[in-house]
């Protein structure tokens, strides 16, 4: 929603030992991701929608089954 996954990350720490698994996705080009927008890095929201979401919600299964 336009703000970095770090600003989350208390509240997740918070729910931590309460038991409650929680993953934070950070798009692409903004907060800790390295890529940023230039001729070499382009991407729109198809790519965000189409990739960057899927390979996201596939995270949680891979690493708690």
């Amino acid at each position: 929603m336009g703000v970095a996954a770090r600003h989350y990350q208390p509240f997740a720490h918070a729910l931590a030992p309460l038991d409650v698994a929680v993953y934070l996705h950070e798009w692409r080009g903004s907060g800790s991701s390295k890529l940023r927008p230039s001729r070499e890095h382009d991407w729109g929201y198809r790519t965000l929608l189409a990739d960057d979401l899927p390979a996201s919600h596939a995270l949680p299964d891979l690493h708690d089954p």
